[in-house]
């Protein structure tokens, strides 16, 4: 499964890797479950994925990913710390946003000026877009 952007980013953030949030191990067992936590929620704000999909990308059930939801909600809303994560990993998230739909955008306007007929007017868009 490739994993989205979202686990991507949250495991970046927290310098370490998909394949190890998706394990449990002890020594590190409260860093791989918070890790897993905020995958949980930006996976649930920013997709319309279900709790049982989301629950496939780490082997866990929907029941899992609902408690998750829960703890981190309620974590973010109490801990400053926690608070402050959330903020910095869905600012480059929506960054990541921004940038594809500019991209997007710049595509699709390139395609317009081609389908122009005028060549005047084509350079005079070009200017403009360009």
């Amino acid at each position: 499964i490739m994993e989205p952007i979202e686990i991507k980013e949250v495991c970046r953030y927290f310098g370490t890797t998909y394949s190890e949030a998706k394990q449990e191990k002890k020594v590190r067992k409260n860093e791989v479950i918070l890790v897993r936590y905020y995958c949980f929620l930006f996976l649930k704000e920013r997709t319309k994925l279900s709790l049982e999909q989301i629950g496939r990308f780490f082997d866990k059930n929907h029941a899992t990913v609902l408690n998750g939801l829960k703890k981190i909600t309620s974590w973010i809303e109490t801990d400053f710390e926690k608070r402050y994560i959330y903020d910095a990993i869905k600012f480059r998230l929506d960054s990541i946003d921004k940038k594809e739909n500019h991209r997007i955008q710049f595509f699709v306007n390139r395609i317009k000026i081609r389908r122009l007929k005028n060549p005047t007017l084509k350079k005079t868009v070009k200017r403009i877009v360009y």
